[in-house]
């Protein structure tokens, strides 16, 4: 598969305009939005993210994986 790499702001209203496409109906198209470093929002909601990954992975559910080398019989060298 192919691709077409078009960079394109976003308007005062919030859409995205892209020029007219020579695409068929219903081709399968992939939208990346790429968020500045600057942004106090998203630096926000990263850290929330993190925490939330942290408490996952220090969960009592997630403990199982702790001692995976020995669950699977494999022994440090």
């Amino acid at each position: 598969m192919g691709a077409v790499k078009y960079s394109v702001s976003i308007n005062e209203h919030g859409e995205i305009t892209l020029p007219k496409l020579p695409l068929k109906d219903g081709t399968r198209v992939e939208v990346i939005i790429l968020i500045p470093d600057d942004d106090k929002e998203t630096e926000e909601w990263a850290q929330f993210s993190v925490e939330a990954f942290a408490e996952d992975w220090d969960s009592p559910e997630d403990a199982i994986y702790d001692n995976w080398e020995e669950a699977y019989g494999l022994h440090k060298r």
